[in-house]
């Protein structure tokens, strides 16, 4: 919005000063763009004010969480650190049960002259996290779908931000008057408008035991951007690139023995997650397909410590024996020991974290609940 003022009346900034001597140094001022300036120096300021005062808090809270998080290279490490940095400044208390964000409040407002300015940071006590998808978007506002809630959020830009409609978007939001702005930027991821991200949450949140969905994913903030790109992968036999047919036909063969007991395709990634790894030491095939397939088959599911099943189970499975079977899984178990380590590592983590939810379950809501029959999934 584009305002005249006459030169000696007072400057509408709320500064107290007279115009001329204000925003009136130009001819024509943008009060709002003024502020709005301010406030985006002001959420550096914040970052910067967590960064020095509470490094060691900081540092702290991330090393706890580093090893449950997937990442591929430092970049992205990178990434999740900032990312922790806004979640931990915004909603983990810190000191006499205050964020840093409420500290900085506390102590910095006194220095800010713009009364306008003032008043909006005050009101950041309480930011408020999103995950929704973008159903909306102009140069200067964008409309969100809440995932958990279906409720459109509209969301004032206040720098342009390269994200389009259908995108799926995970921020931080603090008042600015009677609107929202994002805390201070957005983590865009992508999508395709089918719902995919919008279930994958409401399942998370049906596995805990938390009333409320806000406050479920302001504590669960960094795990759920990490975890939700993965979700959305098509981990099927189809879309790896095997080295050969012979690899390629082991993998789709345990890929329909685990369809066949309405597997979860989570457990079913993991599966060809591990075939893959084994294929690529180029070890030499001796043995029919059958069998490797099954001890795949085995040492996937072996590696969850609720999970009880036996070799005979597995082999029948796969028409083979036993003892056929245990030769190929003692030969795996070697060559993929790191893998096998690092999978359970992965079992154990959801387990403690089921525990302490108190939501103790399968990682996927596919699992059948009713009793095993003939044609029911193998443990």
């Amino acid at each position: 919005m584009q305002t005249k003022v006459s030169r000696n009346e007072p400057c509408p900034c709320g500064s107290g000063k007279k115009y001329k001597k204000c925003c009136g140094l130009q001819k024509t001022v943008s009060i709002t763009s003024i502020i709005e300036k301010e406030i985006m120096d002001i959420q550096a300021q914040v970052l910067h004010y967590a960064m020095e005062r509470f490094e060691i808090e900081l540092d702290d809270d991330f090393s706890g969480r580093i090893d449950r998080l997937l990442v591929e290279d430092e970049d992205e490490m990178e990434y999740y650190l900032f990312v922790h940095t806004l979640w931990f400044t915004s909603f983990v208390p810190v000191d006499h049960g205050k964020t840093i964000l409420q500290h900085f409040i506390e102590e910095k407002s006194r220095m800010i002259q713009r009364p306008k300015v003032k008043e909006i940071l005050q009101t950041w006590t309480n930011p408020r996290p999103i995950a929704g998808r973008v159903v909306g978007i102009t140069s200067d506002t964008m409309a969100v779908r809440d995932a958990f809630t279906n409720e459109v959020h509209q969301i004032k830009l206040l720098e342009e931000y390269d994200v389009t409609a259908n995108a799926f978007l995970f921020a931080i939001l603090v008042p600015f008057g009677t609107e929202w702005i994002v805390f201070p930027t957005i983590f865009d991821m992508e999508g395709e408008d089918n719902e995919k991200e919008e279930l994958f949450l409401r399942k998370e949140f049906g596995r805990t035991t938390y009333d409320n969905p806000i406050e479920f994913l302001q504590e669960q903030f960094l795990d759920l951007m990490n975890t939700l790109p993965y979700a959305m992968l098509d981990y099927g036999s189809g879309s790896i690139d095997w080295k050969n047919d012979a690899h390629r036909e082991i993998a789709v063969l345990f890929e329909e023995k685990m369809k066949e007991g309405s597997a979860p395709d989570t457990l079913i990634a993991t599966g060809l997650l591990l075939w893959f790894k084994y294929c690529e030491k180029d070890l030499k095939l001796i043995k029919k397909p059958e069998t490797y397939a099954a001890a795949v088959h085995y040492l996937n599911l072996k590696a969850n410590p609720m999970l009880d099943l036996t070799k005979k189970e597995i082999a029948n499975l796969y028409g083979i024996s036993p003892s056929t079977l245990g030769t190929a899984i003692r030969d795996m178990e070697f060559d993929l020991y790191e893998e096998l380590m690092e999978l359970k590592g992965m079992y154990l983590e959801q387990i403690i974290e089921d525990l302490e939810l108190g939501s103790f379950g399968f990682p996927d809501d596919d699992w059948d609940d009713e009793e095993d029959d003939d044609d029911g999934y193998l443990f």
